[in-house]
């Protein structure tokens, strides 16, 4: 008889555990409020932050989707570029033959290419060429046993056409160059311009890669004798 009594009460207890377990599932969930929803998409926000590898000093981070991709030829390649230094590159690149014999060394100042140096595999020099601020280019060559075989001097002159310039950043930006410049050496780098109106001087058909494309026509707006401000058009 107490045996009866037991597994009936055992039933019983059963009987309302499930059906509490029922009630509480039956009852809908509250929403968050809107500070406890802000406070969980910022944790999310900060677990994504806390997940991307930190930024090194000098350097920004490219992440922004709305900025054209910066890219790096590397093994005859391009990458994809997520970092970039803050600062212009100064330093130089030298490659090596297998033997260890260096090859070639590329020198930069303020990121601008300034010298190209190679060697034979013997180690003599097989070519030189020095670029100055204006362009101009002074080559030199040799043969495998030092012997120079053409000397070419390319004085400074208007070749300022030829270059596809940029504009506010990258490796050729026309107007960070060229700003407070005075006009003998706009002259001298670009030639005669094609349209003078007052102290604006007009020069056609140059190539000035932006982000809105290829332009075309360059103005230098001169202020006693020195470009004061220089814009482009397509």
């Amino acid at each position: 008889m107490n045996g009866v009594i037991a597994r009936l009460l055992i039933i019983f207890l059963l009987g309302d555990m499930v059906a509490m377990l029922g009630c509480k599932r039956d009852q809908p969930i509250a929403p968050l409020s809107e500070e406890a929803s802000n406070a969980t998409q910022e944790g999310k926000g900060e677990q994504v932050a806390q997940q991307q590898p930190p930024v090194p000093e000098g350097h920004l981070r490219l992440d922004d989707p709305n900025v054209p991709p910066v890219l790096v030829h590397m093994n005859g390649v391009f990458h994809e570029v997520f970092e970039i230094a803050e600062k212009p590159y100064n330093g130089k690149q030298v490659q090596y033959y297998p033997g260890g014999v260096e090859k070639r060394e590329v020198i930069y100042e303020e990121g601008r290419l300034m010298r190209v140096t190679e060697w034979h595999d013997n180690g003599n020099k097989r070519m030189e060429v020095k670029i100055g601020l204006d362009g101009a280019r002074q080559e030199l060559y040799w043969d495998d046993a030092g012997k120079p075989t053409q000397r070419q001097i390319a004085l400074a002159r208007a070749r300022g056409r030829d270059y596809v310039w940029t504009l506010r950043q990258g490796q050729r930006p026309i107007d960070v160059l060229y700003q407070g410049k005075g006009v003998d050496f706009v002259t001298k780098v670009f030639g005669k311009p094609d349209e003078k109106q007052k102290d604006v001087w007009i020069y056609r058909g140059m190539k000035v890669q932006t982000t809105q494309g290829l332009m075309t026509i360059v103005r230098f707006e001169m202020r006693n004798d020195v470009v004061f401000q220089i814009t482009v058009e397509p």
